[in-house]
């Protein structure tokens, strides 16, 4: 389970979760501000929870999370979530849409959906709360990413970590940004209220263009212009008893309400 609140004016305005099953399905969940102090303590990104009683609805018509899915889930107030083992089924940490640089053109000006990117860092512009950076993909393509709000706060907390154990190469995954710019050869990325930052992940995408970078270390110089929480453990079989994948959800909606049970993370 991933999750990043919405916050405008420093007001909460929902928590958006992308919610995994273990054969990598996912779907974007929202719990509005309403709703999020029944969950604050349960939610937590990185947990496999046991969730039930949930509205299903069309998926949104602007900054969709999961591009192609045509309905995402909705919490209520008759919704439970239960934390269980995260041993008990093997469930990717993470799930995400990775799109090719130059395939970003397609999304310029264009809302409808929120596009993942990934690249090693090459760049920084600027400091504190105003950042821009590059990111290089294989192919050597460049593109720039402005931060804004928390991504621009866990972007430094992260490299700050990783800078104080003596890494010198850093891969980073920025989630559901927009793409801008005024034509094809002025094209950027900016992180939106949905937005997450994360850097060297143990993911196939990270490690290959680690070993890429590896082999040109000194070519990559970073140029500056100035959780996981584990839950108590409940019976394995009466939490799976009713429960329901995520395909079989986006499959078998002929309801815009409905009550299931299913294993996500």
């Amino acid at each position: 389970m991933g999750s990043s609140k919405l916050q405008k004016n420093n007001s909460l305005i929902c928590v958006d979760l992308v919610l995994i099953d273990e054969e990598e399905n996912y779907i974007h969940a929202t719990i509005e501000s309403g709703l999020w102090r029944f969950y604050r303590n349960k939610i937590v990104e990185g947990s496999i929870c046991l969730i039930e009683n949930f509205k299903v609805q069309p998926n949104k018509d602007n900054y969709r999370v999961v591009s192609d899915n045509k309905i995402m889930l909705s919490f209520i107030y008759e919704t439970h979530v239960k934390i269980i083992n995260n041993d008990i089924t093997p469930i990717p940490y993470h799930k995400f849409d990775l799109m090719h640089f130059h395939k970003l053109e397609s999304r310029r000006q264009k809302d409808f959906v929120l596009s993942d990117v990934i690249g090693v860092l090459v760049k920084e512009h600027g400091e504190n709360n105003d950042i821009m950076i590059e990111i290089e993909d294989r192919s050597k393509q460049r593109l720039k990413v402005k931060l804004w709000n928390q991504c621009t706060q866990d972007y430094f907390k992260q490299k700050k970590k990783l800078e104080a154990k003596g890494c010198k190469i850093f891969i980073i995954v920025i989630t559901s940004t927009r793409v801008k710019g005024p034509n094809s050869a002025n094209l950027r990325v900016e992180t939106s209220l949905s937005s997450k930052v994360y850097f060297n992940l143990e993911i196939p995408e990270v490690n290959e263009l680690l070993t890429i970078c590896s082999d040109r270390q000194d070519e990559i110089i970073v140029g500056k212009v100035k959780l996981q929480k584990r839950g108590i453990i409940l019976d394995h079989d009466d939490l799976l008893a009713n429960k329901k994948d995520i395909s079989a959800i986006l499959n078998g909606c002929k309801k815009p309400y409905q009550t299931v049970n299913f294993l996500l993370n």
